[in-house]
């Protein structure tokens, strides 16, 4: 990540193939970069470290820290991809898992316990709109 971040595509390559034969994939990883992710090799990194890091708990950490928190997690959350037949035509639908609450700017910070603050003694301040 910190690779792509700095402008080292070749050294961010490396360590993504790397990655990617550990878990089996040796597929092309210029190929993928050109046709999948359109060049762009830091979504390219961003995508593998979703996919390498499923269901550890990471993801909200991953970004808030890229600054894509609203974007992401202000679309629905969906669930299986499947094509519908009961019409005689097949229709591809989507189930959506569930209604997500909105997001908000505030959400890239947590609320500072009120404990802290009155410890504090004014000192410091809850973070904005918490």
């Amino acid at each position: 990540e910190a690779l792509a971040e700095t402008g080292d595509t070749e050294g961010a390559k490396a360590m993504l193939k790397i990655t990617r034969e550990r878990g089996g994939n040796t597929n092309d990883i210029d190929a993928a970069l050109k046709d999948i992710y359109g060049g762009n090799i830091i979504n390219m990194v961003r995508n593998e470290r979703r996919i390498e890091m499923a269901n550890e708990g990471l993801r909200i950490y991953d970004i808030k820290r890229w600054k894509i928190l609203l974007n992401v997690m202000n679309k629905p959350a969906e669930g299986i991809e499947y094509r519908d037949f009961s019409s005689g035509t097949p229709v591809k639908k989507m189930i959506k898992v569930h209604e997500r609450a909105e997001f908000k700017e505030r959400d890239y910070w947590f609320p500072k316990p009120q404990a802290e603050i009155d410890l504090n003694k004014g000192r410091i301040t809850q973070n904005k709109d918490w």
